[in-house]
């Protein structure tokens, strides 16, 4: 579009208009204000799509009673966003429950759900502490509606957490699991030389990159992982590959 948007919002809705319909090779769309295609763009120059690292196997140190499956062996469900994809096991039918600490979390949620503050998930999940909130007045937000007033709500709450922590075996964290998985890190890639731009002037650098643009991969004679295909999850069986 040649004009200038509020937000994207636009945009995103006319290229969700005709994403089915083109090119795996467009990398870029013109289009007028009303949506009609005026033109596309095979060029690999408007190629703006980054390629995240992925650790090669053997660069991986996983505990030998690990079992790996290989990416081919994964179904593509839904891309929760950028570098991330949400992926099911197709060769395992075994039922799978990450340890996680319930009552921290439903705490929590109640308490965001009732005074709308949301601070606590700007820390990480493993420091966060739950009694601080449990140890303070929860006041309203005004614009949420309750059919019982808190004291309420806090309750039942209470009377369902006492409970639930009085379980000695409850699994708090994944490390309480007595044969928990001490994965190790994951391997940074070899750094790159990037030009930055600093107000004198531009100066190479060495930086790890986590994600680099697919056009510098496939200058440099990279292998590359693209994504121009529908989620498999939307193809019929015998289309997969």
């Amino acid at each position: 579009m040649d004009e200038e948007l509020e937000s994207v919002d636009t945009a995103v809705e006319h290229l969700s208009n005709r994403i089915d319909d083109l090119e795996l090779d467009v990398f870029e769309i013109h289009v007028s204000s009303q949506g009609d295609l005026i033109s596309t763009s095979t060029d690999l120059e408007d190629d703006n799509t980054f390629c995240p690292f992925y650790a090669p196997l053997e660069a991986i140190e996983e505990p030998g009673d690990i079992q790996v499956v290989p990416r081919s062996k994964l179904q593509e469900l839904d891309r929760l966003g950028p570098l991330v994809d949400l992926v099911t096991d197709l060769q395992s039918s075994k039922p799978r429950k990450r340890a996680r600490n319930d009552v921290d979390g439903v705490v929590s949620t109640v308490y965001e759900l009732i005074t709308g503050d949301y601070e606590l998930r700007s820390v990480e999940h493993e420091q966060q502490k739950v009694s601080d909130i449990e140890a303070i007045e929860w006041t309203k937000h005004a614009d949420v509606q309750l059919d019982h007033p808190v004291a309420e709500f806090r309750k039942v709450l209470d009377q369902w957490s006492l409970e639930r922590r009085k379980d000695s075996n409850r699994i708090n964290t994944y490390k309480d699991a007595p044969n928990y998985i001490g994965w190790p890190t994951m391997p940074q890639p070899t750094p790159s030389e990037v030009v930055v731009n600093y107000t004198t002037g531009p100066m190479k650098e060495s930086r790890v990159l986590w994600s680099t643009e697919r056009r510098d991969m496939l200058a440099q004679g990279k292998t590359v992982l693209n994504w121009q295909r529908p989620a498999q999850i939307k193809l019929k069986p015998a289309d997969r590959s």
